[in-house]
């Protein structure tokens, strides 16, 4: 077996600018068109879930995702190539340009939605963590694994306390892989989502609560990371904008939650309003099942890739 040709500096760093680029153009013109129930099928995530330590004076912060994931960019900004100078003769750009920054697609409905998504939650003495990434973004699973463990051990920021740091120290890691979504064998007539994490259904700079919003805010984004399959997503906005308003949508469990986020670009704190309780779609649901599958995974409604709208998914005959 002949011996992998040694990491260089120099090839990287004049190839993986190019190699950025033809990544842009290859989501920005994807070769697939897929139904919903497709796009399930095909929709990949890698993830890692680490257990660690509760800090002694933790809360329960609801937003905790979105501090965890704050420190994961962090890390990842300072890694240069792809981890560990992995042997890779395509020269691939670093974890950092493909993860956090945005990716245009001309002609779209909207931006590309980022790959990643972190989860974090409180659970008794621990706390339970994840980083995934979705589709052609999997070869840069491992950095998004290490930076993960990286920010919890080196500290997430607590502004509650000052913006103090706290450590998580890691106690188990492991890595999964998850090649699509069955569809339910059952017709699905109702699915309870209880949120995680803040729910975000933006209009304008208000929150928005009709029947139809949310059922839109799932179709719309999995059309976002369908590039990330190689696909664009194969609907009628009309009719789905239509079985929006067929199905019952009961937000009538779900609460306000207030709280502020820092940006690492405007180095600024900005107030945030989110929505935490159980939501209830009730209906013939069987066209809205693969977008629910798939935000289960990468979340749903605004800023979803910053972690918030995490939810655990029901789904009942």
């Amino acid at each position: 077996m002949s011996a992998l040709r040694p990491f260089d500096l120099a090839h990287w760093t004049a190839h993986s600018p190019i190699r950025l680029e033809a990544l842009r153009r290859a989501l920005a013109d994807p070769p697939l068109t897929l139904t919903p129930p497709a796009l399930a099928a095909l929709f990949e995530v890698n993830r890692l879930r680490v257990v660690a330590r509760r800090p002694a004076d933790l809360q329960d912060y609801p937003e905790l995702p979105v501090r965890v994931r704050g420190a994961v960019g962090r890390v990842l900004a300072a890694l240069g190539p792809p981890i560990v100078n992995r042997h890779d003769p395509f020269a691939r750009p670093r974890a950092w340009d493909v993860l956090f920054e945005p990716m245009s697609a001309p002609a779209s409905r909207a931006p590309i939605a980022k790959p990643l998504v972190v989860h974090a939650r409180v659970e008794a003495q621990s706390v339970l963590a994840s980083a995934s990434v979705f589709g052609l973004a999997g070869f840069w699973a491992p950095d998004a694994g290490a930076a993960l463990v990286g920010a919890l051990e080196g500290g997430v920021t607590l502004w509650e306390q000052g913006k103090t740091k706290a450590s998580f120290p890691c106690l188990e890691a492991k890595s999964e892989r998850q090649c699509g979504f069955d569809p339910p064998r059952l017709a699905v007539r109702e699915a309870r989502l209880r949120f995680r994490s803040p729910l975000r259904l933006r209009k304008g700079d208000s929150l928005a609560t009709s029947e139809a919003s949310f059922p839109i805010a799932l179709a719309n984004r999995a059309a976002r990371l369908a590039p990330w399959v190689g696909a664009r997503l194969a609907v009628d906005w009309g009719e789905v904008h239509r079985r929006a308003r067929s199905i019952d949508v009961d937000y009538s469990d779900l609460r306000p939650y207030f709280w502020s986020r820092g940006t690492q670009r405007a180095h600024r704190r900005l107030p945030v309003l989110g929505l935490l309780g159980t939501l209830v779609m009730r209906g013939n649901l069987d066209f809205w099942t693969p977008f629910l599958q798939i935000a289960e995974a990468a979340n749903a409604g605004a800023h979803a890739s910053i972690g918030l709208g995490a939810f655990d998914l029901t789904l009942l005959p």
